[in-house]
């Protein structure tokens, strides 16, 4: 995997995840055309497997190549948990469109490893990501294409670093937390 990565040369955008309806490929493929037409070219990298949504994913790949996007997207496919470190090194940022998720694991790993991360205006990922990441609005490629840009700037990309690495190590992610906060709540109802 790490070949394959270090053989592009174009800035490369991580999506780790799995392929669904609410995941936002959509907007993200056009947001790619979008950049491509404005003169950014970035390599998708995605971890999905064609096993996850038949259907979907020859409807994305349809999606592709009718936007011209063939060499601009990578399925890896499923990637084992123990390998993902070595991925999140050898990419640029992550990007996190989706449109609905109960906790973006991804985002955390991605905080994790120093990557700069572009996200859909969501509770949750605002949530989970605060001030580290760059938000979009969730269905507007032009927006998205703009926050991708923006990511590459150097000087973006290390202030967000920045806030990744405070967000990460002062936020409290354990199960303790949750569970404080869970009984807490359940006391307020009762």
């Amino acid at each position: 995997i790490v070949e394959k990565l270090q053989s592009i040369q174009e800035p490369k955008l991580l999506y780790p995840t799995h392929a669904a309806l609410h995941k936002g490929f959509d907007v993200l493929f056009s947001a790619l055309a979008k950049l491509r037409e404005r003169g950014v070219t970035i390599t998708l990298i995605t971890t999905f497997s064609a096993g996850d949504w038949p259907e979907g994913v020859s409807r994305y790949k349809q999606q592709i190549k009718k936007l011209g996007l063939e060499s601009n997207v990578v399925f890896l496919g499923r990637i084992p948990q123990d390998q993902m470190g070595s991925l999140y090194q050898n990419v640029d940022a992550m990007v996190y469109p989706s449109l609905c998720e109960s906790f973006g694991f991804s985002m955390i790993e991605a905080m994790g490893n120093g990557l700069p991360i572009v996200a859909a205006d969501t509770a949750v990922n605002k949530e989970i990501c605060g001030k580290g990441a760059l938000y979009y609005s969730s269905l507007n490629p032009d927006d998205a294409a703009t926050a991708v840009q923006s990511v590459l700037d150097v000087n973006i990309q290390k202030g967000l670093i920045k806030e990744t690495e405070y967000r990460f190590q002062e936020f409290d992610w354990g199960w303790q937390r949750y569970a404080r906060e869970f009984v807490s709540m359940i006391e307020d109802v009762v």
